[in-house]
């Protein structure tokens, strides 16, 4: 799904809680004597517009998360407390390096 589809159903639902309002103050300057309307308003989200909202909700969440430990780094640098165990960094390039060589 492309962004822009996404941005055209988000347009389409805020169309539609302009109509809904407007229709609500067209029926509350009806006349008196008309009979009450019983109307039920109703609104079905696609799947996809769910999925859209949680996965949104999760990259906040995320965002958050990475703010607060880059802080907690930059703090630990700033403070000369932030320690790196040469030896893992090691380790680690040697298992990238002997990965990578083995992939065709």
């Amino acid at each position: 799904m492309k962004i822009s589809d996404v941005s055209h159903n988000i347009g389409k639902i805020g169309s539609l809680e302009t109509a809904v309002k407007k229709q609500k103050e067209e029926e509350g300057n009806a006349p008196a004597a008309s009979a009450p309307i019983q109307t039920s308003e109703r609104v079905d989200l696609s799947k996809t517009s769910v999925e859209y909202s949680n996965a949104a909700e999760k990259v906040e969440e995320v965002a958050k998360e990475r703010a607060d430990k880059v802080e907690n780094l930059r703090m630990k640098v700033s403070n000369g407390t932030y320690n790196v165990d040469s030896r893992k960094i090691a380790e680690k390039i040697v298992n990238d390096s002997l990965f990578n060589a083995v992939e065709p």
